[in-house]
């Protein structure tokens, strides 16, 4: 089971309130408690989600330490480890923690991946002949500042894009800008996708379908990089053959499809 819960009331850019507010009442990020009542009823043998790195903080440590013991007690021993994506071939700084569950009877233990070089640069992703919507205007150029620079909020032609957010397909505000011989602009759905390890070619298959440049931006900012996800469900693999011959996943949370798109990619499960 594949499942994740809103990252809000962890995230840096959020309030940070953590899974349960000052009143004892659930916060968005409080949806993982839902997740648990389905995993407690239908018990499947490997649960998987992925979350800001926030979560494994020290602000945070009560909740991490309670939602182990809670994954315990409905019979799930569980293993975690916080990557970045540029250790998994894409140049996109991206540090999410990855939370593997195994049911307890067929638990024997977990070893993640070991992060790979990175070869390529964002720069490889991108695409010729960008229609002139992508490019900003003067008053987007704000922006494009140095201080934003400077702090790494935003990247200019940098080697590794810094982390996209909700916001990234916008003329305002997004985080990765790019400057060629027409000036300077926001990524294209089709690169935004590429640099979380989907197909380029999915950018212009949801703009042919209505999905507009905002909308994409804000599913990829929303999404989990797939190459990551290969790189732990081929280790899955290694250790549990027996038990991932055949896969029927139960999708509450995919990241816009991240999970089944890594699936997909695994060579021996098509």
């Amino acid at each position: 089971m594949t499942y994740s819960f809103p990252c809000q009331s962890l995230s840096q850019m959020g309030n940070q309130e953590g899974l349960i507010d000052k009143e004892g009442n659930l916060t968005r990020s409080g949806l993982f408690f839902e997740a648990v009542k389905i995993a407690k009823e239908k018990q499947p043998k490997f649960l998987f989600a992925e979350n800001v790195k926030a979560l494994t903080q020290n602000k945070f440590k009560d909740d991490l330490k309670g939602m182990l013991e809670l994954l315990d007690q409905i019979g799930y021993k569980t293993y975690w480890k916080v990557f970045n994506s540029k250790d998994f071939g894409i140049p996109h700084s991206r540090q999410r923690v990855y939370i593997l569950s195994i049911r307890k009877d067929i638990d024997r233990g977990f070893e993640f991946p070991e992060p790979i070089p990175l070869i390529k640069k964002a720069s490889d992703f991108y695409e010729m002949d960008v229609s002139d919507e992508y490019y900003l205007r003067e008053r987007d150029m704000k922006y494009l500042s140095e201080f934003r620079l400077k702090k790494k909020y935003s990247s200019l032609n940098s080697d590794i894009i810094v982390c996209q957010t909700t916001k990234q397909g916008n003329l305002a505000n997004p985080q990765n800008f790019v400057l060629d011989n027409k000036g300077y602009r926001i990524m294209t759905p089709g690169e935004l996708l590429s640099l979380q390890g989907f197909k380029n070619d999915y950018g212009k298959l949801l703009l042919d379908n209505g999905i507009t440049k905002e909308q994409i931006g804000y599913m990829s900012g929303n999404s989990i990089t797939v190459s990551v996800l290969e790189a732990i469900f081929n280790k899955l693999i290694e250790i549990y053959p027996e038990h991932t011959q055949y896969i029927r996943s139960l999708s509450l949370f995919s990241g816009i499809g991240a999970y089944e798109e890594a699936l997909k990619n695994i060579s021996n499960l098509t």
